[in-house]
């Protein structure tokens, strides 16, 4: 891949990241309870996924063959939709869960999500809506299953 080739590839990703992103934030705050914001935004994460085949690929999937530059971008993208989650804590006057177990929720939603993307299965994501919420929301509310 030429130089000028990888750029727009990663141009690419940052704008489908953003666009991600932004209809993510826009859905927290539309939303008054916590455990409905979270819910709205996994379904609107996997409705982006499914409609969004090839941006979402840039997002879940290697596509660069294993450089570090790109796993760094990926961890950002991470700590971002992390701090999302944080500031919902925070807005609610809670304390938020250490930074390692809000990028370990994210990182683990994201690799559940690729498995399906890598293998061609987007179509069958949205069954997974409810237990991925779950997942999300267990460490905010405690207890087990």
């Amino acid at each position: 891949m030429s130089g000028d080739e990888r750029e727009r590839l990663l141009a690419r990703q940052d704008a489908a990241f953003e666009r991600l992103y932004g209809q993510l934030r826009e859905a927290s705050a539309g939303q008054a309870d916590a455990a409905a914001k979270l819910e709205s935004a996994v379904r609107i994460a996997l409705a982006f996924v499914g409609e969004n085949r090839e941006e979402a690929r840039l997002l879940l999937l290697d596509v660069l063959g294993g450089e570090p530059e790109l796993s760094l971008r990926i961890l950002g993208y991470h700590q971002r939709l992390a701090g999302l989650m944080r500031e919902q804590c925070e807005a609610r006057g809670r304390m938020p869960l250490p930074e390692v177990t809000e990028q370990a929720l994210i990182g683990g939603a994201a690799a559940l999500i690729g498995t399906y993307v890598a293998s061609g299965r987007e179509a069958d994501l949205a069954a997974l809506e409810g237990e991925l919420a779950e997942f999300l929301l267990r460490p905010y509310l405690g207890g087990v299953g």
